[in-house]
């Protein structure tokens, strides 16, 4: 998956620009919950209950370690949480799990004083997505972003699923970064980053981020592929906008314009459709080009995998409404390399999808995830790489 750095300009390119928030004609947004840390995954329940994962905003204890094939010291605590929103707007936390964030460098990339007490931040990794299932027990993907080494010095709760009773209680279920490191289905290289999940019968889907596969966990913990998602198409090489303005070297370390590159397909979400099958939202790797991303559809017997809707950009969260419509988030409408490289930045999208016809419903920065209640209502996370200290993330409900 895109590395951190690119994520962090990518925020601040955001925040240096009016972006608007807005819903698109014939819907209504309100806002039912802001200053959240990392707000990633979102799920809704029968009573009304709207759940958040919060990836957080990292903690005090300085670690070193390798974070996607990169040195680099973060910063560990406990300040990733589930958290409830009730039907009359009252939040609370079900639970605090663990939380990963950069250390800030006062000499810059690659100082020598790396520290955690000045709070980063930005792009937490914690609890990626969450799953409802009955009357209040969940799911919740960790995230990761590395393999079992660097899971070895954050600890075992990153790159594993955990079950979350109601009464805050957590259950380690299955160990992702484990089963990557020993089977890497799509031989890229051991690479864990749980970041989609669902329920079925008997066990439950994750979406690997980072392993470019969606696994199935069965309910003794007993993991299995269920279908490795292959690369995209290729897609020819645009350079940045500010490419000219770039020096040399840097320019060097960019493909030629138009050389065909088959972007890494990254598995964010994970839905059951209507029709039994399991839905996989992509967010397109390098060169992150716009229009490259899709939603696969997987057969639940057979794991073949077929394209249910492409043209989409960096989609992060998908949901199906009651009357079978597919709700897709996407992060950012951009290229987040543009952003990375010369600055600027663009909010994301919410779309419904229904019978070959595309509705944008709203636009809001940084799109986390999407979730529909049994009414019709979409629940979205916005801001959804921010800590609290920067304004935080927020939950947005669009009604028609």
């Amino acid at each position: 998956m895109r590395s951190r750095h690119l994520v962090v300009v990518f925020v601040l390119a955001l925040l240096a620009v009016a972006v608007p928030a807005l819903a698109s004609p014939g819907w209504h947004a309100e806002t039912v919950a802001t200053g959240l840390d990392n707000p990633r995954g979102i799920d809704v329940g029968a009573n009304g209950s709207v759940y958040v994962a919060e990836s957080g905003r990292g903690g005090t204890t300085l670690v070193s370690a390798t974070i996607e094939g990169q040195p680099a010291f973060g910063c560990v605590g406990n300040t990733g949480a589930i958290t409830e929103i009730d039907k009359k707007g009252n939040v609370s936390t079900v639970v605090a799990l663990p939380s990963l964030a950069e250390a800030f460098d006062p000499d810059g990339p690659g100082g020598a004083d790396p520290t955690c007490a000045v709070p980063v931040g930005f792009a937490a990794v914690g609890p990626s997505n969450i799953a409802l299932q009955g009357k209040g027990t969940l799911s919740v993907a960790m995230g990761l972003g590395g393999d079992e080494a660097l899971q070895d010095a954050l600890g075992s709760a990153f790159g594993s699923l955990h079950s979350v009773l109601p009464n805050g209680k957590t259950k380690a279920l299955a160990n992702l970064a484990a089963y990557e490191e020993d089977r890497d289905p799509d031989f890229e290289g051991p690479d864990s980053n749980p970041y989609g999940v669902a329920h079925v019968p008997g066990g439950r889907l994750v979406a690997d981020a980072g392993a470019n596969a969606l696994l199935h966990v069965a309910a003794n913990g007993t993991i299995s592929t269920v279908a490795v998602l292959p690369r995209l198409d290729p897609v020819p090489f645009v350079p940045p906008s500010c490419f000219g303005d770039l020096p040399p070297p840097v320019q060097d370390l960019f493909p030629p314009p138009g050389a065909p590159i088959p972007p890494q397909a990254v598995p964010t979400s994970v839905a059951v459709g209507p029709d039994g099958a399991y839905y996989v939202g992509i967010l397109s790797g390098f060169p992150f080009a716009t229009g490259a991303a899709k939603v696969y559809r997987v057969d639940p017997g057979s794991g073949a995998v077929t394209t249910h809707v492409d043209g989409l950009t960096h989609v992060t969260g998908i949901d199906f409404g009651p009357n079978g419509a597919l709700y897709v988030a996407q992060m950012t409408d951009a290229s987040l390399l543009e952003a990375e490289v010369c600055g600027g930045g663009e909010p994301g999208s919410v779309l419904r999808i229904m019978n070959g016809t595309t509705e944008t419903i709203g636009r809001f920065i940084l799109v986390g995830d999407v979730a529909v209640d049994r009414h019709g209502a979409v629940y979205v996370t916005t801001g959804s790489i921010l800590p609290s200290w920067a304004g935080g993330g927020s939950v947005v409900k669009l009604t028609p």
